[in-house]
């Protein structure tokens, strides 16, 4: 009889100790569970080397996945310790003062995500509702010389840092402006797959659909919450826009002109909850509304099917 994912998580616990090198042994092994964007949630474990002041966290369903299709629990223990000493040996130090505000204000972001999905976890982080989207922010950080790891600011980190939380949201502003580049592309310039789908979906001759995220394509639907990158996309397109969630990386726009030339905005909504459902992965989803900007007002709004608007205004 095989264990229940419950019963594994324990027997990883309790019993890896003897698989992993000895410098761990005077640190019992952990179980935690790791909050991922809009409430999903893993299992991982960690276990902290002698002398070493950080530990990554390893998750562990794909093994349960190999122990379920017959592997023996001594393989997957064996695997599992050499898999996270190797990630542990790799992993950066971070000291103390590396996390002290004068070190890391350079590294803060702004990220959107869906807030009532999120409700639970912004109770405790300093954020800004945006109609239904809140703006919240994260130190970055090299997990490994390939691999970027994000930290969700909290409120205990003001208190340490002894700042404001509109000190925060100027300099994480101040970063997305200066430190990471916006990045927009025209649908004729990108050749993902997903996104020409997406394209077929709004109909072959839209006049020209963009995309708006960042270089590293993380996150970088938060720019659609800067008001200088959306009055230049306006003034290109010479037209309100529409702005279309593609997910929390990514938001699509088009001129207003051009989308009610498609036909009505409920159509194009239902295009978002179609893609939203089969397209994305949960931790991914941002939102099933679609939103105008208006260049003349600089205001943001969820586009009401039934054609009315709340404007919100985006001078910061």
């Amino acid at each position: 009889k095989r264990m229940s994912y419950e019963e594994f998580l324990e027997e990883v616990r309790a019993g890896i100790q003897k698989y992993l090198p000895d410098e761990y042994a005077s640190n019992e092994a952990q179980i935690v569970k790791r909050t991922l964007n809009n409430g999903g949630f893993y299992y991982g474990f960690f276990a902290r080397r002698q002398g070493s002041n950080t530990a990554p966290l390893l998750e562990l369903s794909s093994y349960y996945e190999k122990y379920m299709k017959g592997h023996n629990i001594e393989d997957m223990l064996r695997e599992i310790a050499a898999t996270y000493y190797e990630k542990d040996v790799h992993a950066p130090v971070i000291n103390v003062d590396d996390f002290r505000y004068e070190n890391i204000k350079n590294k803060i972001f702004v990220e959107v995500c869906n807030a009532k999905k999120n409700q639970k976890e912004l109770e405790n982080a300093p954020h800004e509702i945006r109609e239904d989207l809140a703006e919240r922010y994260y130190v970055e950080y090299m997990m490994s010389e390939v691999e970027i790891g994000r930290i969700h600011i909290h409120n205990g980190h003001l208190q340490l840092w002894n700042i404001s939380a509109e000190t925060l949201k100027k300099q994480a502003w101040d970063n997305m402006k200066y430190v990471s580049n916006y990045k927009i592309m025209s649908m004729k310039e990108l050749a993902s797959e997903y996104l020409e789908m997406e394209y077929e979906e709004i109909k072959e001759n839209a006049s020209e659909i963009y995309m708006l995220s960042n270089e590293n394509a993380l996150s970088g639907a938060a720019y659609m919450f800067d008001d200088d990158v959306m009055q230049l996309i306006a003034k290109k397109l010479e037209d309100d826009l529409v702005i279309i969630p593609a997910s929390i990386n990514e938001v699509l726009i088009i001129s207003k002109g051009s989308a009610e030339e498609q036909g009505t905005f409920s159509d194009l909504k239902r295009v978002v909850e179609d893609i939203n459902r089969n397209c994305l992965s949960p931790e991914e989803f941002l939102s099933d509304e679609i939103y105008l900007y208006e260049k003349d007002t600089h205001q943001l709004a969820i586009l009401d099917t039934n054609e009315q608007q709340l404007g919100m205004s985006m001078n910061m």
